[in-house]
């Protein structure tokens, strides 16, 4: 934990950006989440979090979450929904291509 990070996302119709966040939690093949912020705290904090838990059938859940906190974010619709939007988009190209590599290893 501490580790910083660099990040690239572009969402769709949006102007691409780099920023540097903080990991907050690590747990090989279970977690991987990370907090950025701009400026100081309460400013506009986002947590980004990624999870991976077995299901009963073998598989696995994948879980993909973002929690934006601080006084900008009600200022920010616009911004935040096309950063949904490519949240959105990279878990559909994720489930793609979980997909083909579980149909390609049987």
């Amino acid at each position: 934990m501490g580790a910083r990070l660099e990040v690239q996302i572009s969402p769709p119709n949006g102007r691409g950006m780099t920023f540097r966040p903080t990991v907050v939690a690590f747990e090989a093949e279970r977690e991987l989440a990370w907090l950025g912020r701009l400026g100081t705290r309460g400013i506009f904090d986002g947590r980004h979090s990624f999870a991976l838990a077995p299901t009963a059938g073998g598989g696995t859940t994948f879980t993909h979450s973002e929690r934006f906190t601080g006084v900008l974010v009600p200022l920010l619709g616009r911004v935040l929904d096309r950063t949904r939007q490519g949240f959105e988009a990279f878990n559909r190209a994720i489930k793609q291509r979980a997909e083909l590599l579980a149909h390609t290893a049987r």
